[in-house]
């Protein structure tokens, strides 16, 4: 196993909001260079990231695993054995939607 973490790539955040440099080439390069290191296959854990997981995808040797889609086949298997719960509130004077949806286990 090998964990590269990308403390010097611009701010995924910033770049979607259309204020920061564009962090894809950055994460292009690491994943060539991951690898050229042995690596087989790769997992990005920054969950914004994947808001560009196709063009990473696209220019290099490697797999991602896409996490988000990993995340959504466990809620799909599980969806008739959760309880789903939307919670509507205000913060920091915006309106927040938070989606949460309890698994029971096996």
């Amino acid at each position: 196993m090998i964990i590269y973490q990308a403390t010097n790539s611009p701010s995924r955040s910033m770049f979607l909001e259309g204020k920061g440099e564009n962090f894809i080439p950055g994460y292009i390069d690491i994943a060539k260079k991951l690898s050229l290191a042995g690596a087989n296959i790769l997992c990005m854990s920054c969950n914004t990231a994947h808001y560009a997981i196709e063009d990473i995808q696209k220019d290099i040797p490697i797999k991602i695993i896409n996490l988000i889609e990993e995340i959504a086949k466990v809620i799909i298997d599980n969806l008739s054995k959760s309880k789903y719960f939307e919670y509507k509130f205000q913060w920091n004077g915006e309106h927040v939607t938070l989606f949460c949806i309890l698994i029971k286990q096996k």
